[in-house]
């Protein structure tokens, strides 16, 4: 897939190089330009913000010295057919003759030097993703004007630049939590809030999964919805546990995966607990019923009739006025 696209650069570079020929008004065809320049064709890719630092050099042929002229302007296909357009027609985020900066000054050379000119590319910061084309050409005459009209097929290079698009996904958590801290039916409810401060939108695949205190999954919940969430966007998102299991504190983890050229998760843990109604009127149906019979056997034991007082025998009675004269 590389090598088409770079075979399909380098055939729009020739045929556009071709294009710079016909538009030539002052050269007819085989007529060799008295200086040259390479390279012809420069290829490159990057993201907004980059910078390029490359050379062109030129050649003076002629036996005389002269002066040397650079122009760039950008190359646009409007209705099948390539057009040359000056910077200042085109918009700063889509125009890479804009992004070219190399000396617009007359440039002297000496018979048969070689110099080498250097040109930087800085892509804008608000660039648009997509495959640009420029025409960075040189001319030689006494005024500027007069250099524009004499500029050759070997005497422009085409720059070819492809701004790939710089894409961040980043998801932050907000918050995780339940409904509520205890629960005594079914169902169970989470709530969670993400929130995307990335450059594009993400699409997040979000499990919770719960455990009891002895580390064994009790449930797994999964939404079965398909969530956007566009950049600087946030969004809540709910999950159910309807087949309720267990007893007491349980803890829940969320597991949210996100991300589509570099994949990435996010996770955070709460606790809570589940007691069903069923248990707690079992247990205060147990107390009630507990107090019930305590009551009752307090009732008993204070209602029960006295006890008659032990009769004394005679030869008793006898000993007892004995010791004890009334």
């Amino acid at each position: 897939m590389k090598n088409k696209t770079k075979n399909f650069y380098k055939f729009l570079s020739l045929f556009l190089l071709l294009v710079a020929f016909i538009a030539a008004p002052d050269k007819t065809f085989g007529e060799e330009s008295i200086f040259s320049i390479t390279p012809k064709i420069v290829d490159l890719k990057g993201k907004q913000k980059d910078v390029f630092q490359e050379t062109i050099i030129l050649e003076n042929r002629a036996e005389r010295k002269l002066n040397i002229y650079a122009f760039v302007q950008n190359i646009s296909s409007e209705k099948g057919k390539e057009e040359f357009q000056e910077p200042s027609d085109a918009d700063h985020a889509t125009s890479l003759a804009n992004w070219i900066a190399v000396t617009r000054g007359a440039l002297e050379l000496k018979p048969n030097e070689t110099r080498e000119i250097e040109m930087s590319i800085e892509v804008n910061l608000r660039a648009k993703p997509g495959v640009y084309h420029a025409r960075v050409a040189f001319g030689e005459g006494g005024t500027r004007s007069e250099a524009e009209k004499k500029i050759a097929e070997d005497t422009a290079a085409i720059i070819n630049l492809e701004v790939e698009e710089d894409i961040k996904e980043w998801l932050n958590l907000k918050k995780f939590v339940p409904k509520r801290s205890v629960f005594f039916t079914s169902p169970i409810t989470f709530a969670y809030t993400l929130e995307n401060s990335g450059n594009t939108p993400i699409h997040p695949r979000g499990k919770v999964f719960i455990y009891n205190k002895r580390g064994e999954e009790m449930g797994m919940l999964e939404s079965g919805e398909e969530t956007t969430i566009e950049p600087g966007g946030a969004k809540e998102l709910t999950y159910a546990w309807e087949k309720t299991q267990g007893l007491g504190q349980l803890k829940a983890i969320v597991e949210i995966a996100y991300g589509e050229k570099n994949p990435r998760r996010i996770q955070d843990t709460v606790f809570f607990w589940v007691i069903p109604w069923q248990t707690l009127a079992l247990i205060f149906g147990g107390g009630i019923a507990m107090a019930i019979l305590l009551s009752l056997l307090k009732h008993f034991i204070r209602g029960a009739p006295p006890r008659a007082p032990k009769r004394e025998n005679k030869n008793q009675k006898i000993m007892t006025d004995i010791w004890h004269p009334k």
